[in-house]
């Protein structure tokens, strides 16, 4: 299956909505808005788009030269690890990359590391004999909701194909790896911020790009405001945009149904899981019985900024404990880049602090989740056949904290972004995700109010 990749007209959408999502934290973005205001990080995508087939293939490139020659330093922190992402050990006792970054649904990581390695052999035929092996490095996340995992649709092919449409202006929303991806019962994918900072006597910019697909859409919080339950509360009371409504193009959102009703579902949020295809148990799911959170609890007025309490919507009877929520399902990749020279067991701290920022949309860091983050520097690049390495001036560790919160809001920023620029998509069987701005078309007002409140 021959994929779509980010092409003129998208790059060009990416870089005119820019200003579109709303700006969350107190730090400034970089001009691109993106992982790709760290010089020298670009993004590909290759989108597969074919009904039932909604998924494809996200590539990071974090410098324009053979990634395996000339290493860059890394480290991942995994923060709940329900995933299956190939290379992170090898990662963490090394502390460099040796391919690019490449993100894909559950069941394409084989493929794409074959690729991964096979790409690195015709660079450096040397490899597997007289040289070490290579580390391929794929993240994942299950889109098996939208998607049909059993088409094992993601081919090595597609690889080549995001390498190749690697670009510092790149497409954001249900592109490349996002296609398929759910968030907060919304649809999810692809989001990428920056932020610029000042640490040890000089300017510095972090960069995150995000595969989100995690949260049940009452926990979803943007710069503080709990829009999820603002929305959920709106679709129970048989407001516009109720739950069981249409979009502006006919199609019906089965999570705003089937959550409105309390009915469990039988996709990622559902019998099947949050993550998974594989019946009562899933694959990284809801374990069957806990099904798909309701989306009506409450009832509250259409908009309002005071959302009723969970406490007084589970509550049957005075003094009554409220219905236990089922847990939060579902992973996020979080990517971040700086230009900052640190060393690998640095950027294993700032990796860390990607979960503040995961923390404040709403997660929880459920038990079947996977969340894992990787920090990446640009600032300088480990020699293949190097038997002594010189180091730039490292940022001391006293220095981080504006780099931490960086990386922090960055990731936070990105998973407003890939929120906010998702479209509506309709996939395996006919489940269908809305977007965040079909599902709260007055978003800015909302945090507006609430600023203004403040």
């Amino acid at each position: 299956m021959r994929a779509r990749t980010s092409g003129r007209a998208d790059a060009a959408e990416a870089l005119d909505a820019a200003d579109a999502a709303p700006h969350v934290g107190a730090l400034p973005a970089g001009p691109l808005r993106s992982i790709a205001d760290v010089a020298g990080v670009t993004v590909g995508h290759a989108t597969l788009d074919a009904r039932g087939v909604q998924t494809g293939v996200s590539v990071v490139r974090p410098h324009a030269g053979d990634v395996y020659r000339d290493k860059v330093p890394a480290a991942a922190a995994v923060i709940n690890g329900f995933g299956k992402s190939i290379g992170l050990v090898q990662v963490d006792e090394l502390g460099v990359l040796e391919t690019p970054l490449a993100l894909t649904n559950t069941f394409g990581v084989g493929a794409l590391a074959q690729a991964q390695i096979r790409a690195a052999i015709d660079a450096n035929p040397q490899i597997g004999r007289a040289w070490p092996s290579v580390n391929p490095l794929v993240f994942e996340c299950n889109d098996g909701y939208l998607n049909d995992l059993h088409a094992f649709a993601v081919t090595p092919a597609h690889y080549a194909q995001a390498l190749a449409d690697a670009r510092r202006a790149f497409a954001r929303g249900a592109v490349g790896a996002g296609r398929g991806m759910s968030c907060f019962d919304l649809k999810g994918g692809i989001g990428s911020a920056s932020r610029v900072v000042r640490a040890a006597g000089e300017a510095w910019t972090v960069g995150a790009l995000v595969l989100a697909n995690f949260g049940r859409l009452p926990m979803l919080t943007i710069a503080g405001v709990p829009v999820g339950r603002m929305i959920a509360e709106r679709d129970a009371g048989g407001a516009p945009g109720a739950a069981g409504g249409q979009g502006a193009d006919g199609a019906r959102d089965d999570v705003a149904a089937a959550g409105a009703r309390g009915e469990r579902g039988d996709g990622p949020h559902g019998t099947h899981g949050t993550h998974g295809t594989h019946g009562a148990h899933g694959a990284h799911g809801a374990h069957g019985a806990h099904g798909r959170e309701n989306a009506g609890t409450g009832g509250g007025a259409a908009g309002g900024l005071a959302p009723r309490r969970a406490r007084d919507a589970g509550a049957s009877s005075p003094g009554a404990a409220p219905d236990a929520a089922p847990p939060e399902q579902g992973s996020i990749i979080m990517l971040v880049a700086t230009d900052a020279p640190l060393s690998s067991r640095q950027l294993k701290r700032v990796a860390l602090r990607a979960a503040a920022g995961l923390a404040r949309t709403g997660s929880v860091y459920g038990h079947g989740s996977g969340d894992i983050a990787l920090a990446f520097s640009t600032a300088y690049t480990v020699p293949h056949d190097a038997e002594r390495v010189s180091l730039p001036a490292l940022v001391a560790d006293a220095a981080l904290d504006p780099l931490f919160a960086a990386a922090a809001d960055s990731v936070e920023q990105a998973i407003v972004d890939a929120l906010w620029r998702a479209t509506r998509v309709t996939g395996r069987d006919g489940h269908t995700r809305r977007a965040l701005r079909d599902a709260a078309p007055e978003l800015e007002r909302w945090l507006r109010a609430a600023r203004a409140g403040a």
